[in-house]
């Protein structure tokens, strides 16, 4: 996708055309939008409040990559398939974010469809490259412990999975200290089925957990509301536009 051209093509999706807009530029203005929209939560949750404190690294390193999948359908086949182009690219890329602003499906059966795509991936002969983690922008908060507030910290713009590489966590495993985690302890922690190891993801966990409790959860919900209205206002003029010219 051209990045210029995909923004090019958002402002001409939320301006009134004068002739039918193609159904490229339709999708290249949805695409605009998700990636915009990924980049408030990056910048303004992510990384101003440390949620993840290798997450700016990555990105100003180009470790970082997404991609925008524009499937209405839980329909795993696709993804697969991005999951292996991720596998067998670039090895410098540490975390991967597959974006999916056209599936409405709620928290629950977006997690669902995760656990379908990693048991799927598990069954594949070729070993996996990346841990799987769920994000979707219906969590909710649960401030009762570290671990029932993890969920908070995942609510992106889109239901999202997020690719972390597994060399990634074995050289954090790696490192000197009698309770560092293991990849499989951290690969369960992002898959939602066991705690947060002690070590790295207990603190990211116990230092969010900590500025919350400090300083309340009110300022990341008011960045939260305001990326939910610009996600409605945006993707309904992309929409309205596709239902009246296509």
């Amino acid at each position: 996708m051209n990045v210029p051209y995909a923004y090019a093509a958002l402002t001409l999706a939320m301006s009134t055309p004068k002739e039918p807009l193609p159904a490229s530029e339709v999708a290249a203005a949805i695409t605009a939008h998700a990636l915009r929209l990924n980049d408030r939560f990056t910048i303004e949750v992510v990384e101003a409040f440390t949620t993840c404190p290798f997450a700016r690294a990555a990105r100003l390193a180009g470790r970082a990559r997404r991609d925008v999948l524009l499937q209405s359908e839980t329909d795993a086949e696709p993804v697969l398939q991005a999951i292996d182009r991720f596998e067998c690219g670039d090895s410098d890329v540490e975390i991967v974010q597959l974006i999916f602003p056209r599936i409405g499906a709620s928290a629950r059966e977006f997690d669902e469809f995760v656990s379908r795509v990693r048991a799927t991936r598990a069954a594949q002969p070729r070993d996996a490259v990346f841990a799987l983690a769920s994000f979707h922008p219906d969590y909710g908060y649960d401030g009762a412990t570290a671990d029932s507030m993890t969920p908070f910290f995942r609510r992106t713009p889109d239901p999202t999975i997020q690719l972390v590489r597994l060399a990634v966590l074995d050289a954090l495993a790696r490192e000197p200290g009698p309770r560092t985690p293991t990849p499989d302890q951290v690969d369960g922690f992002l898959r939602g089925i066991a705690p947060p190891p002690v070590s790295l993801s207990a603190w990211i966990a116990r230092e969010n957990f900590a500025r919350v409790q400090r300083d309340g959860a009110g300022a990341i919900a008011a960045i939260y509301a305001s990326i939910s209205a610009d996600r409605a206002r945006s993707y309904e003029a992309a929409n309205a536009v596709r239902e009246t010219y296509e």
